[in-house]
């Protein structure tokens, strides 16, 4: 029966241990979460990937028909995350919950990159109905910066991209 097992890797070798691992023919999932900087190159956002938990892998395998002994010489890999005597294993719920929301996140992205600066946006959500701003930059985590009048000044507010449409809600 396969198992997810947690992997503990080396520092800033998540993505060393992953490569290595697949070609030895396992199963990985390194979960990754995309992050938008703030510096633009050709008006739109830089967006890089990382690991959403650094230093963790999770392997799926059945250790009656594949060993997993070669696992803590990879190179990358400290080895296996254990409590006392005991491998950590993940059921198979909280990895599909994983993935739903990593491609959750990767929709909210790409909704939020589609805005260039000084575009006119309308701001819906938590309290805001409609309201008419300027879009000024990708934040971090998935919130943008814009720039809307506010008790008759201007201020930049840093929101949920989420919040952000191109179009009015009426």
């Amino acid at each position: 029966m396969k198992v997810w097992f947690v992997i503990y890797c080396k520092p800033q070798k998540d993505e060393v241990a992953e490569k290595n691992l697949l070609r030895q023919g396992f199963e990985v999932y390194r979960p990754l979460i995309s992050r938008a900087r703030g510096g633009h190159v050709g008006g739109s956002p830089s967006i890089r990937e990382e690991s959403l938990f650094p230093r963790y892998l999770f392997l799926n395998v059945d250790p009656e028909i594949k060993p997993i002994t070669p696992v803590k010489y990879t190179p990358g890999v400290v080895g296996f995350v254990t409590f006392g005597d005991r491998y950590s294993t993940v059921d198979d719920s909280v990895i599909n919950d994983i993935k739903v929301c990593e491609s959750e996140q990767q929709m909210d992205l790409d909704n939020s990159v589609r805005f260039r600066e000084g575009e006119t946006v309308y701001i819906n959500g938590e309290g805001f109905t409609d309201i008419k701003a300027t879009f000024c930059e990708m934040s971090s985590d998935n919130r943008v910066i814009v720039l809307l009048k506010m008790l008759g000044r201007m201020s930049t507010i840093t929101i949920p991209s989420s919040y952000v449409s191109r179009t009015s809600a009426y």
